[in-house]
């Protein structure tokens, strides 16, 4: 390894490569380790785009698959952001055949295969299928798609070759490494188990809890247009508010996201005096996010299914607690409502949901939150130099032995107080 470190992150998707994209995952990482001090560029498909950032690095697709490509940039590490997909297999084998340390980043719950969580797994796709396709078409496609997800050489074994590329695999939540391990021990690929971790997507430095008195207010942040719908649920998300505003009449509510006029419709069914109480803003910039965030006790989510619900660990970072849905595919709020900063609604109906509002408002009443030691906990995990700083160790660390047990704890590095930027 070099006197300073060369660590670059890879996403094989053309995004935009503006200041928006240095704000998330794999760019707000390239941002981290240059906090930390480690020279770091983002790498993804050209040709370039307009407002590219000079830390952009554009490739031809044959050089992302081409080892002397990669061997010539004289990098230590990649974190390539590729979801697992085998149509990016030879990106991964071209970077550990450059002899550069890999690690292949999944944003996702787990939920991946009918081999682990079978039901759940059956009616997430059955429910999706339904909501893009309709009742006639959607079940037969679902069933098509079950079908063949159950033959374990289309996919599944497919995606674990990929991972053996990669000398580190990475979830984004606990249960989702679990998981992982599972399918890998499974398919009879010890080695992916052994070399699979937990690391969750970065935060920016800004979210961070400052002293800033606490109101009596739930947020929600999200995507709200109508296509992302199914998986946000907002449906179950305005009947439960409604239901503990008409409760808790010294609360109030803020939505914050792209489309979020269209839920306005959702409205219909609530008290005056209770849809009076929310308030619809549209896309914030984070330092208007973050007011938002320091002023609020509860964020609050009812999606079907999340990866790393990233909006949810601004808001621990801010000091709030946290109330969501439940299930595997929600297995986030499950590590998000563990250091006692939360909780889940026990079943996913508005009912249920409500009452997990109730208890949550009642916690704060009670004394039983402290948002400057939320933040303090969760900063430690999210800030980006801290997730840097535990990205950069794994070139000096063995993996774990596969044994089918126990989660993998952060490993927050030496600094236990989170970033001072």
């Amino acid at each position: 390894m070099s006197a300073t470190p060369k660590w670059f992150t890879c996403t094989p998707f053309r995004f935009k490569g503006d200041h928006s994209f240095f704000t998330r995952e794999s760019g707000l990482l390239c941002r981290g380790f240059q906090a930390i001090g480690v020279e770091s560029k983002a790498v993804m498909p050209g040709p370039p785009m307009d407002n590219d950032q000079d830390d952009i690095v554009r490739a031809e697709p044959a050089d992302l698959e081409d080892p002397q490509w990669w061997r010539s940039l004289g990098l230590d590490g990649v974190v390539l952001y590729a979801w697992g997909l085998p149509k990016y297999t030879k990106i991964a084998s071209a970077i550990t055949g450059a002899g550069v340390f890999l690690v292949s980043s999944i944003d996702a719950s787990g939920l991946m295969s009918p081999y682990i969580a079978g039901p759940e797994y059956a009616r997430a796709l059955f429910s999706g299928r339904i909501a893009q396709h309709g009742m006639l078409l959607g079940p037969l496609l679902a069933a098509a798609a079950l079908a063949r997800s159950l033959v374990p050489r289309c996919f599944d074994l497919k995606r674990l070759e990929h991972l053996k590329h990669a000398d580190r695999v990475t979830m984004v939540t606990p249960q989702a490494v679990e998981i992982m391990k599972a399918l890998a021990l499974r398919f009879g690929m010890p080695e992916v188990a052994a070399r699979t971790s937990y690391m969750p997507h970065p935060q920016l430095p800004c979210f961070k809890y400052a002293g800033t008195p606490k109101e009596n207010r739930v947020v929600s942040v999200g995507r709200w247009e109508k296509s992302a719908w199914h998986q946000k649920n907002p449906q179950l998300l305005v009947k439960s508010l409604g239901r503990f505003l008409e409760r808790r009449s010294d609360y109030r509510a803020t939505i914050v996201g792209n489309g979020v006029e269209a839920l306005r419709s959702l409205f219909n069914p609530l008290a005056p005096q209770v849809a009076d109480r929310i308030r619809l803003i549209p896309f914030l910039p984070p330092e208007e996010l973050l007011d938002i965030y320091l002023k609020s006790k509860i964020g609050f989510w009812t999606s079907r299914s999340e990866g790393q619900q990233g909006t949810g660990a601004q808001a621990l970072c801010c000091g709030c607690s946290v109330v969501a849905t439940a299930g595997v595919a929600m297995n986030c709020f499950a590590h998000y409502v563990s250091r006692g900063s939360g909780r889940q609604a026990v079943r996913n109906d508005a009912g249920f949901v409500a009452d997990a509002l109730l208890m949550e408002a009642a916690a704060w009443d009670g004394g039983e939150r402290d948002p400057a030691l939320i933040s303090h906990s969760w900063t430690r995990e999210f800030h980006h130099s801290n997730v840097a700083r535990r990205y950069l160790r794994f070139g000096n660390e063995p993996p774990s032995v596969p044994n089918g047990a126990g989660l993998d704890e952060p490993d927050l590095g030496s600094d236990q107080r989170g970033p001072s930027v």
